[in-house]
C-alpha cells in the first residue's frame, strides 16, 4: 500500500534522478560546444594554412621577364600546382581588368574573386576570402606576383572545405550521440544512487509505520481492559476498591508496555548504545522480579551492561513466561552471565522458536508482542544472544546469555 510519505519519496527519487540528467546534460551540451567549436576552428586553420602555404611557394615561382611578359613554366613542373587544391593565376590588364592566365587564358575573373585579389593587390600580401564556385563554397588564397615594384598578376589557390566539414559533421554527429547515452547513463546512475541514498529514509519509514502498528495493537487490549475496569467501578461502587486495584496493575503494565515500545523504537532507529558497567546480574534480576510470583535460583556473576536495557529485557523475559507458565509458578535462574526463564506452559514448537523474535505484533495466540525481540537487540548490544529452547518435563526455557566480566 503507497502512503502519501512513500509517494513524496518516490517523486523526490524521480526529482533527483531529473536534477542530475539535466546538470549532467548541460556539462556536456557545453563540452560539446566548445570541442565542436574547437574542432572547426582548427580545420578552417588547417585549410587556410594549406591554401596560404601553396600560393605563397606558386606565386614565388612565377617571374616577369625585362619585357613585362609573365612566364608561367614553372607551373607545369610544381607538384603543388597539381595537388588537391585548385590552381588558377589571373593578371591585370592594361585596362585594369583581371583576366585568367592559367590553366586556360582569356577569361575574366569572377567579381568575388577579383575583390579578393584586388585586396591582395593593395596590402601586397595574402589574402584570404570565402568565394561560390559552380554553386559550392571555396576558400581562397591570393598571393601577388611581382612586375618590378608593383604586383602584375595573382596566383589563386582554391581550397575545398567540404571534406572537413563532413569531417567535421561526423564528429558533431559522434557527439550528439555519445552526449545521449552519457546523459541515459547518468539518469539511471543518478536514479540508482538516489535510491540508495534514500535508503536511510525509506528505512526510517518502515520503522515508523511498524513502530505506529506495533504501539497500536500492544496498547490497544490494555486501554480496552483500563476502561471496562474503571467502567465497571463507576457502576458499582462497592467494587471500586477492586477496580482501583485491578487499574493500578494495568497502569503498570501501560507503563512497562510503553517502554518497550520507546525502547524498540530506539533501538531501531540506532539512537540507543549500551552504557557498559559491570554490573551484578543476580541483584538486576532479584530486583526486576520483585511482585511477581516467581522462583529465582540465583548465583552471583558480574557482566558489563546498561542496567536499564538488561533490566527491560528480563522483564519482557518474566512477562511472557508469566502470561504463558501455566499453573506452575515459573522459574527464574541466574549464573555465570545466563539469565534462564522457565514456564510450564504448552511449549513452542521448534520451527516458531526463531518467528518469536522478530519484530512483529502480537499474534493470534496472545503472542509475545515485540518483547522478545527487544531481549534479542538488548542481547546483541551487548555482544550476547537469546533463544528458546524446550524446557525439561514440558514448557519452555528462554535463555539471555551475556559474556561474563572477569574481575582483575
Amino acid at each position: 500500500m503507497t502512503t502519501p510519505a512513500r509517494a513524496r519519496l518516490r517523486r523526490l527519487r524521480w526529482q533527483l534522478t531529473a536534477s542530475y540528467a539535466l546538470g549532467t546534460a548541460v556539462c556536456l551540451v557545453v563540452l560539446a560546444g566548445i570541442a565542436a567549436s574547437i574542432d572547426a576552428n582548427s580545420r578552417s586553420a588547417a585549410l587556410d594554412h594549406d591554401v596560404d602555404r601553396i600560393g605563397t611557394a606558386l606565386s614565388r615561382a612565377l617571374w616577369y621577364d625585362d619585357a613585362g611578359a609573365l612566364h608561367l613554366e614553372p607551373l607545369r613542373e610544381d607538384v603543388l600546382a597539381a595537388g588537391s587544391a585548385s590552381v588558377a593565376v589571373f593578371e591585370w590588364s592594361t585596362t585594369g581588368t583581371l583576366v585568367q592566365r592559367w590553366p586556360v587564358g582569356g577569361a575574366t575573373a569572377p567579381a568575388d574573386v577579383a575583390a579578393v585579389a584586388d585586396d591582395a593587390r593593395q596590402s601586397e600580401g595574402t589574402t584570404l576570402g570565402d568565394v561560390t564556385v559552380d554553386g559550392h563554397p571555396r576558400r581562397l588564397a591570393a598571393s601577388g606576383v611581382w612586375n618590378g615594384d608593383r604586383i602584375g598578376a595573382v596566383v589563386v589557390v582554391y581550397g575545398d572545405p567540404a571534406t572537413e566539414q563532413h569531417e567535421h559533421d561526423v564528429l558533431v554527429e559522434w557527439l550528439a550521440f555519445g552526449c545521449v547515452g552519457l546523459v541515459l547513463l547518468a539518469a539511471a546512475a543518478g536514479h540508482l544512487l538516489s535510491g540508495r541514498s534514500m535508503r536511510p529514509a525509506v528505512r526510517a519509514l518502515d520503522q515508523q509505520e511498524q513502530f505506529l502498528a506495533e504501539a497500536a495493537h500492544e496498547l490497544r487490549t490494555p486501554l480496552a481492559t483500563l476502561q471496562l475496569v474503571t467502567e465497571s467501578g463507576l457502576r458499582e461502587p462497592d467494587r471500586a476498591a477492586e477496580a482501583l486495584t485491578r487499574s493500578t496493575r494495568l497502569a503498570a503494565q501501560l507503563g512497562r508496555l510503553v517502554s518497550g515500545l520507546l525502547v524498540r523504537a530506539r533501538l531501531a532507529a540506532g539512537t540507543v548504545t549500551a552504557e557498559r558497567e559491570p554490573l551484578r546480574l543476580d541483584l538486576l534480576v532479584e530486583q526486576i522480579i520483585e511482585g511477581y510470583d516467581v522462583v529465582l535460583d540465583a548465583r552471583p556473576c558480574i557482566v558489563l551492561g546498561d542496567p536499564d536495557l538488561l533490566g527491560q529485557a528480563v522483564r519482557n523475559l518474566v512477562d511472557n513466561a508469566v502470561r504463558h507458565g501455566g499453573d506452575t509458578a515459573v522459574v527464574v535462574t541466574v549464573a555465570d552471565g545466563r539469565v534462564g526463564v522457565r514456564d510450564h506452559g504448552p511449549g513452542v514448537p521448534e520451527a516458531d522458536r526463531e518467528r518469536m523474535f522478530e519484530r512483529t505484533a502480537t499474534g493470534d495466540r496472545g503472542g509475545t508482542g515485540i518483547g522478545l525481540a527487544i531481549v534479542r537487540w538488548v542481547a546483541e548490544l551487548h555482544g550476547g544472544s537469546a533463544r528458546l529452547l524446550a524446557a525439561d518435563g514440558g514448557g519452555t526455557l528462554a535463555e539471555l546469555v551475556l559474556p561474563v566480566h572477569a574481575v582483575s
